[in-house]
């Protein structure tokens, strides 16, 4: 499984939910083991486990600090996350979790026992092993083999859960699967070790214990939800920023159900589907829907409500928003001359110039900017994805597309 951020939940895809309505119904996907509980991956991440990761967060708050105003404003979070998941991208975050997941029911099981006595100092999701075994990939890689071109977290062919995927000393392009060290072995890098750090004498040691409320992150991490906050030199961990609480600056970000004001650099709340948005200053509950394809200002909207083929954008954040549509379109912008103009398009066939893969039916914008299929050996390229092999090799001339030689 990977490693969760302060948001928790949302790192598992890198985020990030069932609960919404709107939220998609999963499809079945990958196979599943025997055992207590539910035996679908999305339902147990998305149903079963945000309610208790939102549970230990709201008895751990004046301890992690508070991320979100209550449980009900957690599970919200997650539920509205699915919801844009589903509308956006065509597919519920728990559709894809079906898909690329096995679930191993009795860890599962046991992951959610774990919470209702996990101390308020641990993260019991990342430091849980029944929480990292509780799902594999449906086509695993096992110990040994090779996973240059496998996919990265929550991708159907991966590294076994508790394996990483590491450079290869011999061959740096290269990547294997390895399971990683304990402290004392040998290590070339943080991957190495089971608590990511590689010492001075190259040999993995224990991780330094995240920093506490108000103690210094001047060399630490922050534990749980807390923010390292402060002027250089003399920087914090607090809790996050209240509503009505400075923040930007030196000042702790807010609360993951909130959002900095650029006007004011006070948290405030997202604006409710109704409200008047603008994409510069305003930061909607789910979309900011442009009035016209020349305006920046609208009207806040469902996820349900992206618009569709020829319509003016929607807008995703405020300050730097995304320019957003439904699925399946593209965003055409234009913000020359001073001037902002944004139109919800159908993706471009091959053949036509892109800047981005997000434009192409295909998924792929190539390296002399046309959209196309994937090439063969022998082509150029400049990323990965571009290559039927899912390898493009940076070594050759402004690279090429090959099969890489890991055997």
């Amino acid at each position: 499984m990977v490693r969760m951020s302060r948001v928790g939940l949302v790192a598992v895809v890198g985020v990030a939910l069932a609960c919404s309505p709107g939220g998609g119904g999963g499809s079945s996907g990958g196979g599943t083991s025997s055992g207590g509980g539910s035996n679908d991956v999305g339902d147990f991440y998305l149903s079963e486990l945000v309610p208790l990761i939102c549970a230990f967060e709201e008895r751990c708050a004046a301890t992690r600090g508070r991320n979100y105003a209550d449980a009900a404003a957690c599970e919200d979070y997650y539920a509205t996350l699915d919801a844009m998941y589903s509308v956006m991208l065509g597919k519920s975050f728990k559709q894809m979790l079906n898909e690329a997941l096995t679930l191993d029911a009795a860890h599962a099981s046991a992951c959610k026992a774990s919470f209702a006595t996990a101390a308020c100092t641990s993260d019991p999701f990342n430091d849980n092993a029944d929480c990292e075994l509780a799902a594999h990939p449906t086509q695993p890689i096992a110990a040994g083999g090779d996973c240059t071109t496998a996919g990265g977290d929550f991708s159907p062919r991966a590294c076994d859960t508790g394996l990483r995927c590491n450079s290869r000393t011999d061959k740096p392009d290269c990547r294997t699967c390895v399971a990683p060290k304990a402290d004392g072995q040998p290590c070339t890098s943080g991957s190495d070790c089971q608590s990511y750090e590689c010492g001075p004498s190259s040999t993995c040691v224990a991780a330094d214990p995240p920093a506490g409320l108000n103690a210094s992150c001047e060399s630490s991490f922050c534990a749980g939800n807390l923010d390292c906050a402060g002027a250089f030199g003399s920087s914090t961990c607090k809790a996050p920023a209240a509503e009505n609480q400075p923040c930007g600056g030196d000042n702790a970000d807010c609360r993951a159900d909130l959002h900095c004001d650029g006007a004011t650099h006070t948290c405030k709340a997202l604006a409710a589907d109704g409200a008047a948005c603008d994409v510069m200053t305003t930061a909607c509950r789910h979309l900011c829907k442009l009035t016209s394809a020349t305006s920046t200002a609208g009207t806040c909207a469902p996820f349900s409500a992206a618009p569709g083929e020829g319509q003016p954008c929607a807008a995703l954040g405020a300050t730097e928003p995304s320019l957003a549509c439904a699925a399946g379109l593209r965003a055409e912008f234009n913000t020359s001359g001073g001037s902002f103009s944004c139109t919800c398009r159908a993706r471009l066939a091959n053949g036509s110039a892109c800047q981005s893969r997000a434009e192409c039916q295909s998924d792929i914008c190539l390296r002399n900017d046309v959209c196309g299929a994937a090439q063969a050996d022998g082509q150029p390229c400049d990323r990965d994805s571009q290559c039927t092999s899912e390898w493009c090799d940076s070594n050759t001339s402004g690279g090429t597309c090959a099969t890489p030689m890991c055997s």
